[in-house]
């Protein structure tokens, strides 16, 4: 349904929490964050148990650079499904844009705790590693994430920038290799460096 469907549904029924949501999604997709804030909130001041509501507005206020307004949004999602792994998840890459890594790794392991086939929120949660530099935690994470998704170049190039923060060009290389093979460019720039320095 298009924004206008959704504004006639409200006009027509204002306590309809659900196409105020909706229209927020339309709102939140066209990068109209301020207008999707404002209907994910009518959807929670008609339904404040609406925990997908917060988690969306969450989303909208991160890209907004708001962050702990998104994270105060997840919470209150959590507080409302405590086994909502995509807000743990989300509240964690929050926690990483502020710099809080120690945070960020708590909520995505909270995440894979919930959904173990969670390949993003392995990656992330290597990421996170990685600024620590726990890079063989970061190794770990990284690999899990390829076991669940084989293409993922970019958990397969920052591993193998992990294994050159070891000094293992060995098993650096091959990994730029294959993501520079899948098409990530910046693997194919690291890859050139390697072969250089090896």
């Amino acid at each position: 349904m298009a924004i206008e469907d959704y504004t006639f549904a409200i006009s027509i029924n204002p306590n309809a929490s659900d196409a105020s949501y909706n229209r927020g999604l339309a709102y939140y997709n066209k990068g109209q964050y301020d207008k999707a804030i404002e209907d994910y909130t009518s959807a929670i001041v008609i339904n404040p148990n609406y925990a997908k509501a917060y988690y969306n507005r969450g989303l909208a206020y991160g890209r907004k650079g708001q962050y702990n307004i998104e994270i105060e949004d997840y919470n209150k999602a959590i507080a409302i499904n405590p086994n909502y792994a995509d807000a743990y998840y989300n509240r964690g890459a929050a926690y990483f844009d502020k710099g809080q890594h120690d945070m960020a790794i708590d909520n995505y392991t909270k995440a894979i705790a919930i959904n173990p086939n969670y390949a993003d929120a392995y990656y992330n949660r290597g990421l996170a590693y990685y600024n620590k530099a726990l890079y063989d935690r970061a190794i770990e994470d990284y690999t899990s994430a390829i076991v669940l998704d084989p293409n993922a170049a970019d958990a397969i190039y920052n591993r193998g920038l992990s294994y050159q923060q070891k000094g293992n060009m060995g098993r650096a290389i091959p990994d730029y290799r294959k993501a520079c093979d899948l098409g990530f460019k910046i693997a194919c720039e690291g890859l050139q460096k390697a072969l250089k320095k090896k």
